[in-house]
């Protein structure tokens, strides 16, 4: 029995003995009534004396009804606490053994889309599978399959470990602006706290979309034991953590994430090397001590090459800057600074900016909207015997307080 059914029968029981005990209020004045007439009038009595066993049959019949009901709730009450109980033992056996995600239909359905398309799936697999408004075609991921992805991403991108990032559910929101950082205060016990002297406004952030196409061959997916979603999952994640980690330093804002270097108030912060073409052991010094105390959390970014070249930096006692302390959790440091590789940052070179310190955790925001497309196209390289499937995501990015950020230009 339903909900919903379990609260009709309820209803209906309830108008039952509603209107079966009006109609024994009813009964039992029209005795009264009677008894006061027949006293008056014989023939009456004669029928009252008559008619007494019907109703003494009937006050038993109320009595059996009453206990009856009484009953039916007491079974009631031990079904509901069994249900309950039975809900609870399976619950905790589904904690302590949770259901593969690749064995529920949905996931299924969702494997049979990517081997053999749309028109091949039965229309109780397709009712399974949901698809986004935004997208012409295609299905949603299930969550575990999106949380992967992104895992996966986070293992190829520093942004995604030290940066705030939020999850959104749709295309725009309106977001918090900060002007300066918040200030806490210990207040008496009923003292009104004071009002914060930090400024804030509010912008509308919209989420911008991020695809890729990915061939595979017929061949490959006829093939039972290739995992489809394995190999989609380490193709897409490598591109997106590449094209991501390029946006959140350069991109434009416009249809793309806001990068660092782009920000023209983190710009404004550049320092300058002190010796044309190179740096030196008192640029990194300079770039570190810009910030401010706040700004706890700070990371050099900068690319493979520019690490090698600060590797042979020497102090003043010609010690090696770099060094690795094992003991950290961060065992890689230079001057006892974290640093994160870049790829995407440019080499050492006249005007170039190879490197910028900044603490990303205060200063960026990663956006990500919850929901992961993917698109099968089968007429593109049909020719080839090539599928294509496309994964699309949304997400932006965007620099919170630009002075959580110092990059280092290169002296010309």
């Amino acid at each position: 029995m339903t909900e919903e059914q379990k609260k009709q029968f309820d209803k209906d029981r309830e108008e039952v003995k509603k209107q079966f005990g009006e109609f024994n209020e009813a009964l039992k004045a029209t005795r009264e009534i009677a008894e006061k007439s027949s006293q008056e009038s014989s023939e009456l009595k004669t029928m009252l004396e008559k008619t007494k066993p019907v109703f003494e049959k009937f006050d038993g019949l109320v009595e059996k009804v009453k206990k009856n009901s009484e009953f039916l709730e007491q079974e009631k009450k031990a079904t509901e606490e069994r249900v309950s109980e039975l809900e609870n033992i399976i619950a905790k056996k589904s904690e302590e053994n949770p259901m593969d995600y690749r064995e529920t239909s949905e996931y299924k359905a969702l494997e049979t889309y990517m081997r053999v398309g749309n028109d091949k799936m039965t229309q109780e697999q397709k009712n399974l599978l949901r698809s986004d408004l935004n997208e012409s075609g295609g299905y949603l991921v299930q969550p575990e399959i999106e949380n992967e992805l992104l895992r996966k991403i986070t293992e190829y991108s520093d942004f995604r470990v030290f940066a705030k990032v939020r999850s959104i559910s749709s295309q725009s929101t309106l977001m918090p602006t900060q002007g300066n950082l918040l200030e806490a205060e210990y207040e008496g016990e009923a003292v009104e706290v004071k009002e914060t002297t930090a400024s804030f406004g509010s912008e509308t952030v919209s989420v911008h979309r991020l695809g890729l196409s990915i061939p595979v061959t017929n061949e490959l997916l006829n093939d039972a034991s290739f995992n489809v979603e394995a190999y989609i999952l380490q193709e897409a994640s490598e591109a997106f953590a590449r094209k991501e980690a390029y946006k959140f330093i350069y991109g434009t804002g416009e249809k793309q994430p806001e990068g660092i270097i782009h920000n023209a108030k983190v710009i404004a912060r550049r320092k300058t090397s002190i010796a044309a073409g190179s740096i030196s052991s008192d640029d990194l010094t300079i770039l570190v001590g810009s910030l401010q105390s706040a700004f706890t959390r700070g990371r050099l970014f900068f690319n493979q090459d520019t690490l090698t070249k600060i590797r042979l930096l020497k102090d003043k006692n010609d010690r090696p800057l770099w060094q690795m302390d094992m003991t950290k959790a961060d065992p890689t440091a230079i001057n006892g600074l974290p640093y994160s590789l870049a790829p995407e940052m440019p080499v050492i070179a006249a005007n170039s900016i190879p490197i910028f310190y900044g603490d990303l955790s205060m200063g960026y925001e990663i956006l990500d909207r919850e929901g992961i497309n993917i698109v099968r196209d089968i007429y593109t390289d049909a020719r080839k015997s090539i599928i294509r499937i496309t994964i699309i995501k949304r997400n932006t990015g965007r620099v919170l307080r630009p002075e959580a950020f110092t990059p280092l230009q290169i002296k010309a």
